[in-house]
């Protein structure tokens, strides 16, 4: 365990040093002013390792200059390394990085989620002082971390923290337990008859989606992206066969994720149900309550199914308020619904509403059969719906004289070959790219991302396309939805797979001008307005994507009112989300907008998303890289300062790329 004190001192004498030496461009009167004003602003309830006393000392010892036109997104740059620090917690296993400030109950050992690690990872890449995070990553490798809480990339976040420092020793020491983390998903959640892997919406943190549990875009771009890391980590350990291996899964998942998970008629990628069985929320005869409710039910499966025959009408297919009847667990079987009439009646139809939460899914075919006089017989014309959601399924036929009604479902079998898609394109559909998963062919999906019907909000982009009809803003019920509104985590996950589409593709879809102004908005959205009218800089929960409201913020405040007791911890329930750190913000600027595309050989480069014409300046330095020291900026003029007009990228002080415009450039370390 290292002392802050000591990384301190390090850092102040690494100059004199073991870092390369060089002038800089930018120098500490900026982040003055602006540490300065964020304490002032603060109320400190909680602090780690480097209280806000100590704020700016370890932020000049450790994080890249910026400087931009852009006032709101400078000031959120150094907002968010300011709010990073606070998280950084020392403890007898090293230091880690914390989610949230206060303890929350689902968290493991120090406080720790696994659930943003990934984000942290990178975020805390940039940092000049490779100790946090090389202890965070040994903490969850080696000393116990719960890295199973929650889905996490972690083999990837790996090599993207090796290919900024340069130092891939780690790596090779934490292949073992790489490999054995993996194989550990394979146990749990890959489905051997399909080759992809499925998990809840809830422990990828992602609670309450519309999508709901199944073979998610994301838990199979992460398994991908941790395949190709093995793979990197073990040919550098000259393990041919691993690498092999790992390198065939890859190509595997990405066979299965843009052949099952992508949906033509959407054009997006989406997920694919794993079936669990048929959960209904109503059946009814004729389209009569009455007459329903008159018949006696029996079923297939244990418990009530008179809960079906209720005249409450549902208003969507994830309301289970009025109650549901299960088949749960019931894959590949014959189930039926019986309706004893009290006397003979003239049947017309029957309409049933299905239930979607969770991993039920539709039935594959259904049968209808009615009996006279003792004698079952087939309905052979019955024709209508019997897989939509969120409206009622009728099957009509033509007038039959019954004294009793017989609906047998198909249910989805083992092998998964039939089961659907989500129906619904959710911002998790971009994650293939955060891996550099699709191919070229697959970007038409990146359309929704400028779309209002789509992703696109005045605050940010929502986690559900806003057309769907189970899009929602919620106050009602729990606070942490992802039915759409604006998470950070996903906002995070986006732009970084949109930086990659952009770095790959010769003709894209969308710009480097869509990327530059999702993150502006995105930058632009860290606010919050006090009781007292002031507006301060602010990184929460989720965020109500037409207000800016911080909705968990809301939520808790108004049940913390009605129950104090029940909602109370130190600082007050409301302060839970208060510098949330379950995303990243400062990596987006240096990856993707000024564009430090990290590697694994000796060669700096640097691709800005910066659109022509849209700022006359940048500068990013004090930039730690491969064991040097970067700047890179843009001077239209070059009058700012005072090296040139265009674009220019340094190390240790010395140029070694240049362009006239911001275009790609490529420059080798000195």
């Amino acid at each position: 365990m290292t002392s802050y004190l000591a990384i301190l001192t390090a850092l102040l004498l690494a100059p004199l040093s073991a870092v390369h030496a060089a002038e800089p461009v930018l120098h500490d009167d900026l982040l003055k002013s602006y540490v300065e004003r964020f304490n002032a602003d603060d109320r400190e309830v909680f602090a780690e390792a480097f209280p806000n006393a100590k704020a700016l000392e370890f932020l000049s010892a450790n994080i890249p200059l910026f400087e931009c036109p852009d006032k709101e997104l400078e000031r959120t740059y150094y907002f968010r390394w300011w709010t990073f620090r606070k998280h950084l917690k020392q403890t007898p296993d090293g230091f880690v990085i914390t989610e949230f400030m206060p303890k929350v109950s689902w968290s493991g050992k120090y406080n720790t989620i696994n659930c943003a690690a990934a984000h942290h990872i990178r975020e805390g890449r940039w940092l000049k002082d490779s100790t946090f995070v090389r202890e965070y990553l040994d903490y969850w490798l080696t000393k116990g971390g719960r890295v199973h809480a929650y889905s996490f990339w972690v083999a990837d976040s790996v090599m993207a923290w090796c290919d900024a420092t340069g130092d891939y020793a780690p790596a090779k020491t934490w292949l073992p337990a790489l490999i054995k983390n993996y194989e550990s998903w394979e146990a749990s959640s890959l489905d051997p008859a399909t080759g992809l892997f499925w998990q809840w919406d809830g422990t990828e943190g992602m609670e309450g989606s519309i999508g709901g549990a199944g073979f998610r875009p994301t838990i199979n771009g992460y398994m991908y992206g941790d395949a190709q890391a093995i793979a990197r980590i073990a040919e550098m350990c000259d393990k041919a066969d691993v690498a092999r291996a790992n390198r065939d899964k890859a190509a595997r998942i990405k066979e299965l994720v843009q052949t099952r998970l992508w949906n033509e008629q959407h054009q997006f990628f989406e997920i694919r149900r794993n079936p669990f069985g048929l959960s209904l929320l109503r059946c009814w005869l004729n389209n009569d309550a009455a007459l329903t409710k008159s018949a006696k039910l029996t079923a297939s499966a244990s418990g009530k199914p008179d809960i079906i025959t209720d005249p409450r009408v549902p208003v969507k297919s994830s309301d289970q308020s009025l109650g549901t009847y299960n088949f749960a667990r019931h894959i590949g079987t014959e189930e039926w619904l019986q309706f004893e009439l009290p006397q003979t009646t003239e049947l017309t139809s029957c309409q049933f509403y299905l239930f979607n939460g969770g991993m039920f899914v539709s039935p594959d075919a259904c049968r209808l059969r009615y009996r006279i006089e003792g004698e079952w017989k087939d309905i052979a014309n019955a024709r209508g719906d019997i897989a939509k959601f969120n409206r009622w399924n009728t099957l009509a036929f033509a007038p039959v004289r019954a004294d009793a009604l017989k609906i047998e479902f198909t249910l989805h079998g083992t092998d998964r070959s039939t089961a659907p898609l989500s129906e619904v394109r959710e911002l998790i559909g971009y994650v293939p790219w955060c891996f550099d998963l699709p191919d070229s062919k697959f970007g038409i999906a990146w359309k929704q991302l400028t779309d209002p019907k789509g992703f696109s909000a005045l605050f940010g982009l929502t986690t559900a396309e806003q057309r769907h009809p189970e899009f929602a803003i919620q106050y009602d019920r729990h606070e942490c939805l992802w039915n759409g509104p604006i998470w950070p985590f996903a906002t995070a996950q986006t732009l970084t797979a949109l930086a990659n589409y952009l770095n790959r593709e010769a003709h894209p879809s969308v710009t480097r001008g869509d990327y530059f102004a999702a993150l502006s908005t995105y930058a632009h959205s860290h606010r919050l307005k006090l009781a007292d009218g002031k507006v301060v800089p602010w990184i929460d929960e989720d965020q109500n994507p037409f207000t800016g409201d911080w909705i968990a913020r809301t939520c808790i405040e108004r049940w913390e009112t009605k129950d104090p007791k029940k909602w109370q911890i130190k600082g007050g329930t409301s302060d839970r989300g208060k510098d949330y750190n379950h995303s990243t913000f400062c990596d987006l600027v240096i990856n993707g907008l000024i564009g430090l595309r990290p590697r694994g050989d000796d060669v700096v480069e640097v691709n800005p998303l910066v659109p022509d014409g849209a700022w006359d300046y940048f500068c990013l330095d004090r930039v730690p890289y491969h064991g040097r020291t970067l700047t890179i900026l843009w001077d239209k003029t070059g009058t700012r300062y005072g090296k040139g007009a265009g674009l220019r990228v340094l190390a240790d002080g010395k140029e070694i790329a240049h362009g006239d415009a911001l275009t790609r450039v490529n420059g080798k370390l000195p």
